[in-house]
């Protein structure tokens, strides 16, 4: 295994991406209780092993106040190295390796602006207290919608709350 750059948890913290880094991945996924050291083992290999692509620029690991939520940021230099990275074969055998160190299925999300300098992707995470969840959707349904009406505005998306995540 190759070492990489060590990623930088931040618990509850933001993430500043590389300089130049038009291309990045972001997986959100809910570790399974008492697999926390083989979770790390894991997101470490991971690292390791994207490190070794080409255009390959940084992984920062950002984690919820809770540790209930982690979400693991990888960046590259172009699409095209995102692509391949995304695409190889040994990153789906580590995606498999890892599925049964989480509570559920993860949700990844691609952030792109190479080609459109003007482009801004915006990730939030709220704590939304037992509950409220559906008066949070409701919530981000009404902003969404006053977002719309701006120009230039693209899409925004909420999963619903986790119950288990809020902890």
């Amino acid at each position: 295994m190759v070492d990489a750059p060590p990623a930088r948890p931040r618990p509850g913290g933001s993430f500043t991406p590389p300089r130049r880094a038009p291309a990045m991945c972001a997986v959100t996924y809910r570790p399974l209780p008492g697999h926390e050291e083989a979770l790390r083992d894991w997101e470490a290999d991971t690292r390791a092993v994207a490190s070794t692509f080409a255009g390959y620029l940084a992984t920062d690991v950002l984690v919820a106040r809770t540790d209930q939520e982690h979400t693991v940021v990888q960046c590259f230099s172009s699409t095209a190295h995102l692509e391949t990275w995304l695409a190889s074969e040994v990153r789906c055998s580590l995606l498999r390796r890892g599925e049964c160190l989480c509570a559920a299925a993860p949700h990844q999300h691609l952030l792109v602006g190479e080609h459109d300098r003007e482009c801004v992707s915006v990730v939030r995470a709220y704590a939304v207290p037992a509950g409220e969840e559906d008066a949070f959707l409701s919530w981000h349904h009404r902003t969404a919608s006053l977002q719309r009406g701006f120009p230039g505005f693209r899409v925004s998306e909420a999963l619903a709350p986790a119950p288990q995540a809020q902890d």
